[in-house]
Formats: structure tokens, sequence, C-alpha cells
């Protein structure tokens, strides 16, 4: 598919082409360099020395192994991490990034990693073998409501980045048990607008919200950066190219108190 992609590009946009071939051979420049540096392994955030495979689906690595991927969040994991949830829910694990540094971090919570894509759940199986979390680990393909509703979600946390299936899968009035659970999500109005009205709208009654935004980073705070050119550290720091790509903004949904 890549392949496909590259060659269409190539042939119908030959701007667009050039600049997604030096954004990528800068990347893996970047990635090799840092691998030398660190090896793979986080390095910092709320799952510093997690190891790592050498793959990264839907974002980029370098952001995960220095500890800048998703900064504006690892508050709130911190938070969620001192909580404790018994069970932890990843709808669109990727890797698993999230799904596995969460059962290395929780050896007493179940994980369920839930992703469509197989070659993404080879890889999340792969990531928690190699951190020796298997036993914590439960890999699914497709979410659902019924799915979420046959999980007990009591002292639950559900992560969900899904590409716009947030607005299908988030219903309380068809998985009554989210009104016990925290969710953190990805928005994706980008894709299906109207997503942040309706989740607003359908857990005010029971929940706090909080929208969180992407923060700027300081290349200084990461050592294995030090010594590299400017546009090095700065195409490391972030998951994505933030001139290209649409703003990223996250929802932390968490119960309030005395709410069952």
């Amino acid at each position: 598919m890549l392949q496909l992609l590259k060659s269409t590009a190539r042939l119908l946009l030959p701007r667009t082409y050039e600049r997604f071939r030096n954004h990528y051979k800068r990347d893996a420049r970047l990635t090799r360099a840092i691998v030398r540096r660190q090896g793979l392994v986080v390095a910092a955030g709320p799952f510093a020395g997690m190891k790592y495979i050498a793959d990264s689906h839907g974002s980029r690595l370098v952001p995960k192994l220095i500890g800048s991927y998703e900064l504006e969040l690892h508050d709130v994991i911190a938070k969620l991490l001192a909580n404790a949830p018994s069970v932890v829910v990843d709808v669109g694990c990727a890797e698993g990034y999230y799904a596995v540094g969460f059962a290395r971090a929780l050896p007493k919570a179940m994980v369920y990693a839930y992703d469509i894509d197989s070659g993404s759940r080879e890889l999340c199986a792969e990531l928690g073998a190699l951190n020796g979390i298997q036993e914590n680990l439960v890999i699914r393909g497709e979410c659902n409501c019924e799915e979420l509703q046959s999980l007990p979600l009591d002292n639950a946390l559900i992560l969900c980045d899904c590409e716009g299936y947030e607005m299908e899968l988030l219903c309380p009035d068809k998985a009554p048990s989210l009104k016990n659970a925290r969710l953190l999500i990805e928005t994706h109005d980008f894709f299906v607008p109207g997503i942040t009205p309706e989740l607003r709208r359908r857990f005010e009654g029971t929940h706090e919200i909080r929208f969180i935004d992407v923060q700027g980073r300081d290349p200084n705070a990461y050592a294995a950066l030090r010594g590299l050119p400017a546009t090095m550290q700065s195409l490391a720091l972030y998951e994505r190219d933030l001139g290209i790509t649409p703003p990223q903004q996250w929802a932390y949904i968490e119960p309030r108190k005395g709410t069952k």
C-alpha cells in the first residue's frame, strides 16, 4: 500500500512526493541517530524504561523513545496510574505503546487492546512479549458497544484513538457501564464533524470533562537530542508534522463523585 501511494504521488503530485520523500529520509536518519544513542527503550515520560520495537504504527517512533510523545497527557496519565484502574481498555492500540505501557505499570490490571489492523495486533503482541506482560494483556480485533458493555468497567480506564469511530463506540445509551469509567479520547472532528460537542452532550450529566490541546516542547528536556541540529530536534519532538496535519485535541472524561 505504501509503495502504491508513493507511485501515485510521484505521478500526480510531484512536489508533494518530493516533500514526502525528503521528510521520510530525515526521519529515518533521526531514528537511527536516536537508537544509536539510547537503544530501543523509552527514556522518559510515564512509561520510562519500557523496551520497544523498531516499528510504530500511525505515529513516529522517535517521540515515543525520547519521551515527548503526547506530552500533553503525561500529567493525566500519572493521575490515572495513581488511581490504579483494575481494567484498561485501549481502542486503536496500534503497536501497543499505551496498552503495554499500562500493563507494565499496573501488573494487577487487565489490559484489553483492540485494533482492526492485524499487523498492529501482531506488533502489540511482540511488544508485550518483549516486556514480559503477556499474562495481563488481551489483544482483540474490532471493539463495539456490546463488547464494551461485556467488560467490567467499574474503576476502568478507556483509551480511545480510533480516527472518528469514537462517535459510534462511546455511547452510554448502548453501553451504560461507560458512566462508571474514566475515558481519555483523542477526538477527530476533522474526520467526523461534531464529535467534540456530541461527547460533551453524552457525558456532561455524569462526568467532568476537560479538553486538552497540543502544547510546546523544549528540546533541552531530552538528553538524546543534545548536539543535534535544530531542525532534527524539532522533527523529533512531535509524532506528526504539525504543518500538514490537523491540530490534536484530547478529552479527559472522569466520573463525578457519587455517580452510579
